[in-house]
């Protein structure tokens, strides 16, 4: 099986994130390049989760182990920070804590790993960013 990567965002991750714009497809690519850590071209669920661990920690600026609002409002958070807590916070604390945090990439992961073989293939990846376009038209 080939395990290119030609285009996720992801995480599933960046693979969400896929876009149909060229400047976004070289972004995503940049940091599907990034999460690859053993550089096999595929994404392993524990590389997903490495990456959004540094992410984590990256947001934490207390670092006292949750994200609040405030945190995921930060520049370093993006724009989608509202949603983004409301999707995460699944107790409603107004805190994302690391559990809530690893548990998206955990349900992304298994909607993107077609052959649940515990990776992510550029074939998987282009399939995603398939059928995000055909929901978006």
């Amino acid at each position: 099986m080939t395990r290119l990567f030609s285009s996720s965002h992801l995480l599933a991750f960046a693979l969400i994130l896929a876009t149909t714009t060229l400047s976004a497809h070289g972004r995503m690519a940049q940091r599907l390049r990034l999460i690859d850590s053993n550089h096999d071209r595929a994404i392993s669920l524990t590389e997903a989760l490495n990456a959004r661990q540094a992410r984590f920690l990256t947001l934490d600026l207390n670092h006292d182990g949750v994200l609040s609002a405030t945190e995921l409002q930060s520049p370093r958070a993006g724009k989608r920070a509202a949603a983004r807590m409301t999707r995460l916070d699944k107790n409603a604390d107004r805190n994302v804590s690391h559990s809530e945090w690893d548990a998206q990439v955990g349900n992304l992961f298994a909607r993107v790993d077609a052959n649940n073989d515990h990776i992510i293939t550029g074939t998987e990846l282009r399939t995603l960013r398939q059928e995000n376009s055909r929901k978006r038209r």
